[in-house]
């Protein structure tokens, strides 16, 4: 008999098919451990949270850290679908509100208000502490005019900010749920 000294082109012995095989099969045999975990995991996998032991880290991994990994992916995922309709939904009615005519002329009405209320809040203490005369006292008043055109202005400036602002305000924010495992993890068992 000859030995079989055959070599392959890289120079490495030929091995025989069947031996490869053999050592397949070998490395895929799971270990008791592992088969407890696969009937654990078949007939109640929430005992893998409820059960107060240590578990060996291949077992943690495989059977607690992905299911727990899964369950928080899709819990961000229906969160962050939730909060992109919100998004949609404010900016929708904010371009509603800020295109429509009341509004933008009630935030130039409101605008100007403001802007007037501090200009004579300031100019009439003033005007009184310095005894300011009736020439002076007429000029300032009448150019209430112009600070009320200035605050209108202003107004229609900001009426896009103040419809977001306002909208912001009124719509519902989206709530962050709390994942609890006992209940996720069968239905993530029955996907």
């Amino acid at each position: 008999m000859k030995k079989n000294n055959a070599l392959n082109q890289q120079g490495s012995p030929v091995t025989d098919a069947s031996s490869n095989k053999k050592k397949e099969k070998t490395e895929k045999v799971p270990t008791l451990k592992m088969l407890a975990a696969q009937a654990v995991k078949k007939s109640n996998p929430l005992l893998f949270f409820q059960l107060n032991m240590e578990l060996s880290p291949e077992i943690q991994q495989k059977y607690v850290e992905e299911p727990k990994k899964e369950i928080i992916k899709k819990a961000e995922e229906i969160y962050l679908e939730k909060e992109q309709k919100r998004s949609e939904k404010v900016e929708k009615k904010r371009e509603n509100l800020s295109t429509h005519e009341c509004f933008v002329k009630g935030m130039s009405c409101v605008g100007g208000i403001v802007l007037t209320g501090i200009y004579l809040a300031v100019a009439i203490p003033v005007l009184n502490a310095i005894k300011a005369d009736t020439n002076t006292q007429a000029t300032t008043y009448a150019l209430t005019i112009v600070v009320y055109t200035v605050g209108n202005c202003f107004g229609m400036c900001f009426a896009s900010k103040t419809a977001k602002l306002l909208v912001e305000c009124c719509t519902p924010k989206v709530s962050p749920e709390v994942v609890d495992l006992e209940n996720a993890l069968p239905t993530l068992n029955n996907l």
